[in-house]
This record gives structure tokens, sequence and C-alpha cells, in this order.
């Protein structure tokens, strides 16, 4: 966006605030400024200016805006890595919420919770935090946001490879939050569709549905969202091998995750690069397999590390050694969580099918899929998505 014209919106909101007295005020400028550093990958920034809205809550003993300015330091510290710092903030905004019976602050804690959880493979106690959002959201009435974390719980499934139970969550929760007007929460289920679809291998349909996805995120110019989509629209292309369209979505998804610091985007969208150099030409494996060792250095998570070395072997499938490293790589990450990814990439490098783990619960009873008409549910979605023709 337009960073200036924005900053000088705000300084003129915050002076107003501060001529009137209104402290809470200027804890919501102080709010959307540190946003607005964080987007430009100013994190220092944004973590200064959470910590002056929680003096400013302390002072007026607001705590509400307490829980979301420690929330908002933990998405921070998630967006850089730092998953250690992230839940503890997560958890000190839980705590403060139950103490002010805040639910709002509490189902969105629980939300936070759940992606990182998911982020670091423990799915059981995502999934734990995923119902307790859902429940919170059930006593608060709002219809939409329970669908979102329905969502959420669909994005476990698909994760551990039931991508039927996924497509069902993910179907339900798309199609209420876009009749109700959360056109965001719609695109994170097609988003999840898509990538379910691709688990399903029906790519065609994966493509239809991560470009829906793409084209709702574009329209509400959501950056950090709109890099993990472009990252997976890619891959999606990728395994129909469509390489040259697969490049440009992934060349922009990692120019923006660069830009905005953003690790997380920042390693698959590299890694896909350089294979997708390869298989395209711009050059040959030598120089390939050197960048994707290189890269050892700077990423040296299990999962990074593993998929660096299963690269280099898609690539040269006489390295034994990179394919024995996967191997153990991968193994040793089923055991810790056993994701539908993993087992596939170990299944592909070692012939040994892993079934998906028999103890993950059911779907919750408190959670009732109603039968959607799905084509119709796309048709509204491409509709509103279609150019408006204006009458002179």
């Amino acid at each position: 966006g337009d960073y200036d014209d924005g900053f000088a919106s705000l300084e003129k909101a915050q002076k107003t605030f501060e001529a009137l007295g209104d402290l809470e005020g200027i804890s919501q400028v102080y709010s959307s400024m540190g946003r607005a550093y964080v987007n430009q990958g100013k994190y220092a920034i944004g973590l200064e200016y959470c910590e002056r809205q929680i003096a400013i809550a302390s002072e007026i003993e607001n705590f509400h805006i307490t829980c979301t300015a420690l929330r908002d330091m933990g998405h921070i510290y998630a967006e850089q890595g730092d998953y250690q710092n992230a839940k503890s903030h997560y958890q000190r905004s839980l705590k403060l919420a139950q103490e002010i019976r805040d639910l709002k602050n509490m189902a969105a804690a629980y939300s936070s919770l759940g992606v990182l959880l998911t982020n670091t493979g423990d799915l059981i106690p995502a999934l734990e935090n995923y119902q307790l959002q859902l429940d919170a959201y059930n006593k608060m009435g709002d219809v939409s946001r329970s669908n979102e974390a329905i969502i959420s719980i669909g994005s476990l499934y698909m994760k551990l490879g039931d991508f039927d139970t996924a497509l069902r969550c993910c179907m339900q929760g798309t199609s209420t939050c876009f009749r109700s007007g959360d056109q965001l929460g719609a695109s994170i289920g097609l988003i999840t569709m898509a990538e379910s679809y691709s688990g399903q291998k029906n790519l065609p349909e994966a493509e239809r549905v991560a470009t829906l996805a793409l084209g709702i995120i574009r329209r509400l110019q959501k950056v950090f969202h709109l890099t993990g989509y472009l990252s997976i629209a890619a891959r999606i292309y990728f395994a129909q091998e469509k390489y040259e369209q697969a490049r440009q979505l992934n060349n922009e998804a990692l120019e923006l995750a660069v830009k905005n610091k953003s690790r997380q985007f920042e390693f698959h969208t590299t890694i896909l690069a350089i294979h997708l150099n390869y298989l395209s030409g711009y050059f040959d494996s030598n120089a390939a397999i050197s960048q994707l060792k290189d890269m050892l250095t700077d990423w040296t998570e299990g999962d990074q590390q593993a998929e660096i070395y299963y690269t280099i072997w898609k690539i040269d499938a006489s390295q034994d050694a990179m394919r024995e490293n996967a191997a153990k790589l991968f193994h040793s990450l089923i055991e810790h969580s056993p994701q539908a990814g993993y087992r596939d990439r170990y299944e592909e490098l070692t012939g040994i099918h892993i079934p998906k783990p028999s103890t993950f619960p059911e779907l919750p009873e408190s959670i009732t899929l109603l039968n959607i008409n799905y084509p119709e549910m796309l048709r509204d979605i491409e509709d509103w998505l279609a150019p408006k023709v204006t009458r002179s």
C-alpha cells in the first residue's frame, strides 16, 4: 500500500486523539502503525508499538487492548520463525482473556495457538485449540467465525490425509463465510480445499479452486495471505507440469516473501524457484544442486533439510546419499507429526507406505456438517469476482 500517505493520516489521527485526551483512540492508532511497520518487515518497530499499546491499556485499565497487543506480538514472533516467543505471547493473551471473560479475545488466542501448533506439527493440541475456538464463537453466536474454526479443523484433517473430511468442513465453512460477507474466511476455505483436491490428485479442480482463492485475496489486498496462496497455487501448477505458470506465481510469491521478510514462505518459494529454473532450462543440474546445497547452511530445521535433500535427489536420481538423508529425516518427522506430505515423500523415497494414524480423533460431534451445493457455491464466487459492467 501507500505507506507514506497512510502514516501521514495516522499521525494526523494521533494528534487529534492527543488533543482530545483519548488514550484508547491513541492505542488504536498505535495498533495500525505497528501492523503497517510489520507489513514492511520492520518487526522491531512493530513490537515497540505493541508495547506502547500495553502501557496505555494498563493506564486506562482496558485489558481487552492488552489481550490484542500480546497476540499481535505473538504474530510478529511467529512470522519471524520464533515459535517459542510466539507461543508464550499467545498463552499470555489467552490467560488474560480468560481472567476478564473476554470471549472474543479467547477465541482469537485459541485460533493463534492452533495455527502455531499446526506449523510446528503438533496436530492434536492444534485440534483441541480449534475446538475451543469453535466453542467460544458458538457461545458468542458468531456464525461466520464459527465456520472459520470449522475450516481450520478441516485443514488439520487435510494435513493428515483425510481429504474427504477436510473438503466437507471447508465446503461448509466457505459457503457460510461467503454468504455472510466474510470473503477472507471464504478464501481460506477455498485454498484449503485446493490443497485437499491436490492431495486427492484431482489437480484440475485444485487449480480451479485455488484460482478463485487468489482472485478473492487479490481483491482484498491481503499481502500475507496472498504470498501463501501464490505458493500453493504454484505447486498445483508444478504438479501438472505447467512449469511456466508455476514459475510466474512462485516468483511473485518469492518476491513478496523476501520483501516482507516472511521466512516461512521464503523457504518453500526459494526451493521451488530453483527446481523450476532447472526444469525450464534456465540452468543445468549442477547449478541447481549447487544452489540447493548452499541452502543447507541457512535453512537448518529438519523439515527444511529433508526437503532440500529430496529436491536434490529429484533433480539427480543418482544421488543416493541425498535420498538416504531425506528418507531418514522424513521418517523422524513422521514420528513426531505423521502429516500426509511427509508420508508421501517417505514413500516416494523408499517405496514404503506409512498409513495415516488411526489415533487421530473423529470429527467432533459438535460439528454438524450440512449438504452444500458445491457447483452453485463456486458459481456465486465466480460471479462475485467477475468484472462489474457499468451502465452509462
